[in-house]
């Protein structure tokens, strides 16, 4: 994953509706200070890296799909 809309759009995908996004989001500003409700913020690979270490950790594997 290369941006915050990916990984966004992966989340919401994940918990099933984007607005059961807010605890997590919240969760992630306090680890990371970077925000999943401007997607389309300019961030460097590094943050975005970590905003998937930061949700790994929250127990969400967001770059996993898992077999369908």
């Amino acid at each position: 994953m290369k941006s915050l809309q990916e990984v966004r759009d992966r989340m919401i995908e994940i918990v099933g509706h984007a607005d059961r996004l807010g605890f997590i989001n919240a969760r992630l500003v306090l680890r990371t200070g970077i925000t999943l409700s401007n997607p389309s913020e300019a961030v460097a690979a590094g943050d975005v890296a970590r905003v998937l270490a930061a949700l790994k950790d929250m127990g969400y594997a967001v770059e996993s799909r898992g077999q369908r």
